[in-house]
């Protein structure tokens, strides 16, 4: 007798686990909404606090495009010409140096990240005071290059700017 009763329900089960499958798919897709959210206010938060540490930095954009060829590791940001944006200024993000511009047009600029093999830097490391020159290399990862021979490096050891030429001032962070 309770198998007989089993099969009368098994089309309202049939119809409610579906119905269950569909508001989870709904559920999780809401799910993976807010946590974008969350991420995307996380970073703003940063921002917030980086420009308020920061007031010399007056101008703040937003990647738009990216070089799909993968030749090049470039950036396009939302301003140009028209918020003041000039060749090779330098783009700072909340965690420290991040490129240089080079291509300016009206309403767009195209930034060099400092992890293109094009990219050099001058650097200073916070601790022992060594310099050297910090290149981009064909991985998307940075080398520092041309330390002196027993250079004092250490892990966790601060990577600053260290002013060389006129693009990148003196003391930008840019990792450890």
């Amino acid at each position: 007798l309770n198998d007989l009763l089993h099969l009368f329900r098994a089309p309202s089960l049939i119809e409610e686990n579906r119905l269950l499958k569909k508001h989870l798919t709904t559920l999780q897709k809401d799910l993976s909404l807010l946590q974008e959210k969350i991420e995307a206010s996380r970073r703003s938060e940063e921002l917030l606090s980086f420009q308020s540490s920061h007031p010399e930095i007056s101008l703040f954009c937003r990647i738009i495009g990216r070089d799909p060829s993968h030749w090049n590791e470039t950036v396009l940001l939302d301003k140009g010409e028209r918020d003041g944006v000039e060749s090779d200024m330098a783009i700072v993000g909340a965690k420290g140096l991040v490129g240089r511009i080079v291509e300016v047009d009206g309403r767009w600029s195209k930034a060099l990240l400092l992890t293109d093999s094009d990219s050099k830097v001058g650097a200073i490391l916070e601790r022992s005071r060594e310099s050297g020159l910090l290149t981009g290399n064909s991985r998307g990862l940075l080398v520092l290059e041309y330390l002196s021979p027993g250079a004092d490096v250490r892990e966790g050891d601060k990577v600053l700017t260290a002013g060389f030429g006129n693009i990148f001032p003196k003391g930008l962070l840019i990792g450890e």
